[in-house]
């Protein structure tokens, strides 16, 4: 259950981003569910929160096909203060593979059947809702989620080059986001309605999970229940949604001062030899590998997307804390001054609001103990 740490006005922000890669979320949830400890003070983290005097807030998730599964979870553990333990034996028991069969009177839609995974996991929602409602919650989280997944049948995004030329293009990337009003899943009148038809909310959160980690062959592909579109397993396109986190956070409003670390769970790198010269692999390294192709291929583009965020807020917070800037900002008017500062800090977002960001780091999680990561923590 949820225990409230002492609040301060320092802010260590954090964005969790979660792989995909099948079994890995086992690890993922344990990763998640310690981080869950430390927002909400448990055990030996209440006594480091009040000797750093910062106020821990868990406020972006990203998720991709499993890790997008675990980053549903969260959210809506985190929204309802409920209990994260039952999620643990959801995937040990009712995630087995042998559970997962058709029966003989079924005819199978793909290799794993899915009805008893889900059955499990809206009755832990359920049981959360019920603590939400018992200990009167009426207020959202602060947290937003994206979870990528692929658009089957693709769509055509439209653009405008500098010269005024239509540019097209079909795309299956897709990204659907939630934020703390959607969790609000036992509130009264918590049914999205499209058409004159009415979607609960927990129904359009747990569509948006099997949408991100419906692998193909092995999963049956999703029908969304707003768009009507079918999706597909997004680690297809991204499967490391780093770079979904840093797009986030330049649109996520803080106004305490505010420290922000990004936990990227990964599994083992590969290890480069001194030489930096490697077998050729095997036909059978080849085909094995090819689910697993995407794990690693946003990495660097997420980094390299963080660096510029930085670079960006080093320029904003030197700009903004010149005098003369600081009085050329005060002459323009205020409408041109916010459109100013948004330019400046990156902010993309038409209603947001401006805001002063410190520089974001990335700490990446290891399934191996790495000695040297162990003992900079």
């Amino acid at each position: 259950m949820s225990t409230s740490p002492q609040s301060f006005d320092n802010e260590l922000r954090l964005g969790l981003a979660m792989n995909g890669g099948i079994a890995l979320v086992l690890y993922q949830a344990g990763v998640a569910h310690e981080v869950l400890q430390l927002v909400r003070g448990a055990g030996v983290y209440d006594e480091v929160i009040n000797k750093c005097e910062v106020t821990p807030i868990l406020d972006i998730i990203s998720g991709a096909s499993a890790g997008g599964i675990a980053a549903v979870m969260v959210g809506h553990t985190l929204a309802t203060e409920g209990d994260f333990d039952e999620f643990h034996k959801v995937w040990i028991v009712d995630a087995d593979v042998a559970k997962m069969q058709y029966g003989s009177t079924t005819e199978p839609k793909s290799l794993l059947a899915t009805d008893g995974l889900i059955n499990a996991v809206k009755r832990v929602f359920l049981d959360q809702k019920q603590n939400a409602v018992k200990n009167n919650i009426v207020n959202p989280v602060d947290i937003e989620l994206r979870l990528c997944r692929t658009d089957f049948y693709g769509h055509w995004m439209e653009s405008t080059d500098s010269l005024g030329a239509k540019i097209q293009v079909q795309s299956q990337a897709s990204v659907v986001g939630f934020d703390g009003n959607d969790f609000m899943t036992w509130m009264p009148n918590s049914e999205i309605e499209l058409n004159k038809e009415k979607i609960p909310r927990l129904d359009r959160l747990i569509a948006a999970a099997l949408e991100t980690s419906a692998f193909p062959a092995a999963w049956p592909a999703v029908q969304d229940p707003i768009t009507k579109r079918w999706y597909m397993d997004g680690g297809l396109w991204n499967n490391s949604p780093l770079d979904i986190a840093v797009n986030t956070v330049k649109d996520k409003p803080a106004f305490n001062k505010t420290h922000r670390a990004l936990l990227l769970v990964q599994p083992e790198p590969v290890i480069e030899t001194e030489d930096n010269i490697s077998p050729q692999p095997t036909v059978f390294q080849e085909v094995s590998s090819v689910p697993m192709m995407g794990l690693n291929g946003n990495l660097w583009p997420g980094i390299q997307s963080l660096l510029n965020l930085n670079q960006r807020a080093d320029i904003f917070k030197s700009i903004v804390s010149d005098p003369k800037s600081k009085a050329y900002l005060d002459d323009i008017g205020c409408e041109q001054k916010v459109l100013a500062i948004k330019q400046l800090s990156s902010i993309s977002k038409e209603n947001a609001e401006p805001t002063l960001l410190n520089n974001v780091r990335i700490q990446r999680i290891f399934l191996d103990n790495d000695p040297w990561l162990v003992g900079r923590w």
